[in-house]
C-alpha cells in the first residue's frame, strides 16, 4: 500500500489546483504505528483511511489526523469516489488534504 495523502485540520485550504509533492511512501500492512488510529473508510481491497484525533487538555484544543493509503499510485475513479465518500461521511473537509503522490 502507498501512503497517498494526509489530512491535518491545521492545513490551509488547498488552491484550485494542487500538485502532488512526490513523496509516495510504500508501507507494509498492518502498520504497527497505526494501532491508535480508527479505520474510517476502506473497500477492503484498494484503499484504507486511518483517523486519529489528538486532544490537548492544557490548551483545550484538538488536531485531527487522517492518512489515506491506496494500492495504486494513481487510483481509479471508483477508488477516489470511495475516499471522497468516506471523508464526507465522517465530516472531514477534503480541501485540507495534502496529496503526497
Amino acid at each position: 500500500m502507498l501512503h497517498r495523502s494526509m489530512y491535518l485540520d491545521a492545513f490551509n485550504d488547498k488552491m484550485t489546483k494542487q500538485n502532488p509533492v512526490s513523496l509516495c511512501f510504500a508501507s507494509v500492512f498492518p502498520l504497527a504505528r497505526m494501532k491508535d488510529y480508527t479505520v474510517i473508510g476502506t473497500d477492503n481491497k484498494d484503499f484504507v483511511i486511518y483517523y486519529k484525533c489528538n486532544y490537548f487538555s492544557v490548551s483545550k484544543n484538538h488536531v485531527e489526523i487522517v492518512n489515506v493509503y491506496t494500492r495504486e499510485k494513481t487510483p481509479s475513479a471508483g477508488v477516489l469516489t470511495g475516499i471522497t465518500e468516506a471523508f464526507k461521511k465522517n465530516g472531514l473537509d477534503e480541501a485540507k488534504v495534502m496529496i503526497l503522490c
